[in-house]
């Protein structure tokens, strides 16, 4: 996956929601896992993936993640984070509708105004 969107900074993430490649796997949404894969790896590929996806998907996009790890407020708040210092990079060129998208789906998430769960794939 090219880098769209290189980042400056990356969030504090303690557990990552990547997986590994099975039948499973699902394209739009998911994160390979590689071996030894570092944060500067992971928040790339999490920007790049919620900015490769629709307004209508991200909600599903927060969901599907939060499903993944064992504390979803807190890879929520992790991600909000990642989301802030993206914000502040890419307003510096251009305003990023991606990024309002996301960050308006996550502070629903936050609110509970939505609990959808992602569709199974299969």
């Amino acid at each position: 996956m090219s880098e769209k969107y290189l980042l400056k900074e990356t969030a504090p993430f303690v557990q990552f929601s990547s997986v590994k490649p099975t039948d499973d796997f699902n394209p739009e949404f998911d994160i390979e896992k590689t071996p030894k894969q570092t944060l500067d790896e992971y928040c790339q590929q999490l920007i790049n993936r919620s900015f490769s996806i629709t307004h209508s998907q991200i909600p599903e996009f927060i969901c599907h993640h939060c499903l993944l790890v064992k504390d979803p407020v807190q890879w929520l708040n992790k991600f909000e984070k990642l989301l802030s210092l993206t914000t502040i990079f890419l307003m510096a060129f251009a305003t990023s509708t991606g990024i309002q998208n996301s960050w308006s789906a996550l502070k629903r998430k936050e609110t509970g105004s939505w609990t959808s769960k992602p569709k199974q794939q299969g």
